[in-house]
């Protein structure tokens, strides 16, 4: 969706401090970018809530649960919520904008293990350029043998 966003100097400073949190780098698999994400774009970004924290029920539980009766919103109710939505808003973004402090990773970025036995890399790299250079010899070698053996046998067959 192509849209301008004119991000806020509050979820700015949260990129920042995912940032801090992450030695200067903002993994964007995290739970905590997840978080940014639905603050910066709210209708195409879901809320990641803390994993375990959250049950998804049916609307049929919902009912059992806490009756038919809860369904719907008064006027009252809708106009009493956007009020309130408003106010915090222009009051103070920080306060209006949940933000829970808990970071989850898909995986953990682990640096490449340092091989232990460098020498043996070595080796092993220097027989195979050597190989390479030995096929690369003898297949030159043929090459020039058949066409000598080519070239010779037509200047025996040609008496002048």
């Amino acid at each position: 969706m192509v849209a301008p966003r004119n991000l806020s100097v509050y979820l700015a400073t949260r990129l920042e401090d995912i940032a801090k949190y992450h030695a200067g780098t903002v993994p964007v698999h995290g739970r905590l970018f997840a978080q940014w994400m639905h603050h910066a774009y709210p209708l195409e970004c879901p809320f990641p809530h803390v994993a375990g924290s959250t049950q998804a029920i049916s609307q049929h539980e919902w009912i059992e649960r806490y009756g038919a009766d809860t369904l719907d919103a008064t006027e009252e109710e809708m106009d009493m919520y956007a009020n309130t939505q408003e106010d915090n808003l222009e009051s103070n973004e920080a306060a209006a904008l949940p933000w829970i402090a808990v970071e989850e990773l898909v995986a953990e970025r682990t640096k490449r293990p340092q091989a232990q036995d460098t020498h043996l890399r070595k080796c092993m790299s220097f027989a195979l350029l050597g190989s390479l250079l030995a096929f690369l010899f003898r297949s030159l070698s043929a090459i020039l043998h058949t066409r000598d053996r080519v070239s010779g046998s037509k200047g025996d067959k040609c008496l002048v």
